[in-house]
C-alpha cells in the first residue's frame, strides 16, 4: 500500500513558541488522560468497534485571562477480530479470518477559552497538528500494512473541576482528518477522563 505524509506546518512550531514565552505564571496545568474513541467516517468503514485503548497528556498555560495554550499527545488503538471475513486480491476471492487494527497518535497544538473563575471551569477550544497513523489488516495468509501522517483538525468541549492543586476534567474532542492519504483517514469522537495538578 502506499503511504502518504504531511509536512508540519511552521505555524504550529509558533503557537509553541509564543505559548511559552507569553505565559505569565498565572496558571498552568498539566494532565494525564484515558481516551474513549467511537470511529466515524473512513476509520468506521475500517473499524466499526469503539476503542478503549489508549492514553495521553496535556500541558496548557494561561497567557491571559481566560485563554490558554498548549499541547496534547495522544495514543487511541483500536484492534478487531472477524471469524468469517472475504478480501480480493488480484481477482481471486480469499476467505478466513480476519484481524485489523488501526494506532492513532496525535500531537496538537491547542487553544482554550474557559468561562468562568470558580471551581467549576467549562471551556471550548481547537487544536491542530499531525497525526502518525499505523494500519494493518490480515485475512488468512494475506496482510498489509499502511502508515501515513495525516493533518488533525480537533474542536473539543469539556469542563474542569480544580479543587486546590488537584483537577478533575471530562472533555469531548473530535479528531479530522484535513490532508488526502491512502490509508483510512482519521476520524472519530473521543471523550476524555483527566486528572492532573493546576497552579497558579
Amino acid at each position: 500500500m502506499k503511504h502518504s505524509s504531511f509536512k508540519f506546518p511552521g505555524l504550529f512550531l509558533l503557537l509553541a513558541l509564543y505559548a511559552g514565552s507569553s505565559a505569565q505564571a498565572q496558571q498552568s496545568r498539566v494532565t494525564f488522560e484515558y481516551p474513549m474513541t467511537i470511529p466515524y467516517g473512513e476509520t468506521a468503514d475500517f473499524i466499526s468497534e469503539t476503542s478503549y485503548e489508549g492514553f495521553g497528556f496535556s500541558s496548557f498555560f494561561a497567557t491571559k485571562s481566560n485563554l490558554s495554550l498548549g499541547i496534547s499527545f495522544q495514543w487511541i488503538g483500536w484492534d478487531e477480530q472477524s471469524d468469517r471475513a472475504a478480501y480480493e486480491y488480484q481477482g481471486a476471492t480469499i476467505s478466513g479470518n480476519e484481524s485489523k487494527e488501526f494506532n492513532a497518535y496525535p500531537l496538537l497544538m491547542q487553544g482554550r477559552y474557559e468561562f468562568g473563575q470558580g471551581t467549576l471551569k467549562p471551556y471550548l477550544g481547537l487544536g491542530l497538528g499531525p497525526a502518525y497513523i499505523e494500519q494493518y489488516q490480515r485475512v488468512g495468509f494475506l496482510s498489509e500494512h499502511d502508515y501515513s501522517t495525516q493533518g488533525i483538525m480537533s474542536p473539543e468541549a469539556g469542563l474542569y473541576l480544580d479543587m486546590k492543586n488537584l483537577s478533575l476534567g471530562l472533555g469531548a474532542q473530535y479528531l479530522d482528518t484535513f490532508t488526502a492519504t491512502s490509508a483510512a483517514e482519521l476520524e472519530g469522537l473521543t471523550i476524555r477522563l483527566a486528572m492532573g495538578v493546576v497552579s497558579f
